[in-house]
């Protein structure tokens, strides 16, 4: 069965260092075998953009070439922010943050609670799988 897994910026940035959490490194190398599906909230790739910007000319290129990649490989799927992830939103009468909101609904369109992300907020109030260390 191909898992899926819905990636934080935190995690997205963390995939460009050469040395990985073990459990990043694992979905990691998953995702580059074709085992698994990596689900990038357009949020997601927003904040890393903007991270991006800000270090510079290199790093922003870097991130477009990556951008590029997701948006071409068949088993990265860059998700729109939509109107179904707004719905499952409106369904919830409380929430933590709207960023991991956004991330743990994502995670429920898809379904799947496996999420790259080492942000423990997220994690607990939503119940989800962390996959880091």
């Amino acid at each position: 069965m191909n898992e899926k897994y819905v990636f934080d910026a935190i995690a997205l940035f963390y995939l460009q260092k050469t040395s990985l959490p073990l459990g990043l490194k694992t979905v990691r190398d998953k995702i580059l075998r074709r085992d698994a599906t990596a689900i990038i909230p357009t949020i997601a790739v927003s904040e890393l953009l903007w991270k991006k910007r800000r270090e510079g000319e290199d790093a922003f290129k870097k991130f477009q070439n990556a951008y590029q990649v997701w948006k071409q490989s068949d088993n990265i799927l860059v998700d729109p922010f939509d109107e179904s992830i707004l719905d499952e939103m409106v369904a919830n009468e409380t929430s933590s943050e709207l960023h991991d909101e956004i991330i743990a609904m994502t995670c429920k369109k898809h379904g799947t609670n496996y999420v790259c992300s080492n942000d423990e907020k997220l994690l607990e109030f939503w119940n989800l799988q962390g996959i880091w260390d």
